[in-house]
């Protein structure tokens, strides 16, 4: 049915195809670029407490700034809710894991609220959400 040839020609093709779908190099090795992650604790606050922001950058790096947003209600929508924070102060792009502690104002009101760095990796967004509880007053500690 088939000559030896036919089925070595058949063969290479079936591995051409299946390294282009894998996207795998010549070496085998995965070739995807390594995207950014982003992280943000503890993922329930009171307004005006402080979060801790993890960025680790993918390959490509991401924007040197880090923007808030709170979701509308319903989720259709977002409203920016901060100025913008830089992760990194010499270059537009950074490339180096940072971890930042960031206040949240006092006057944010309750709901659920997400900061987002750009990815060039991907060209998108990267999100990690968190809750914020109406402000508290606390008499024993004097919060206000």
């Amino acid at each position: 049915m088939f000559n030896n040839k036919q089925i070595f020609i058949l063969t290479v093709l079936i591995l051409l195809v299946a390294s282009l779908s894998f996207n795998t190099g010549i070496t085998g090795e995965v070739t995807k670029d390594v995207k950014t992650v982003i992280s943000i604790e503890p993922k329930r606050i009171n307004a005006g407490d402080a979060i801790t922001i993890n960025v680790k950058p993918g390959e490509r790096g991401v924007n040197k700034y880090v923007t808030f947003y709170r979701v509308s209600e319903g989720g259709k929508s977002s409203l920016r809710k901060a100025v913008s924070i830089k992760v990194c102060v010499i270059d537009y792009r950074c490339y180096k894991p940072i971890s930042l502690n960031y206040p949240t104002s006092t006057n944010w009101p309750a709901g659920t609220y997400y900061a987002q760095v750009f990815d060039y990796a991907s060209s998108g967004y990267v999100k990690d959400y968190f809750v914020v509880d109406e402000l508290r007053f606390n008499t024993q500690n004097k919060q206000y």
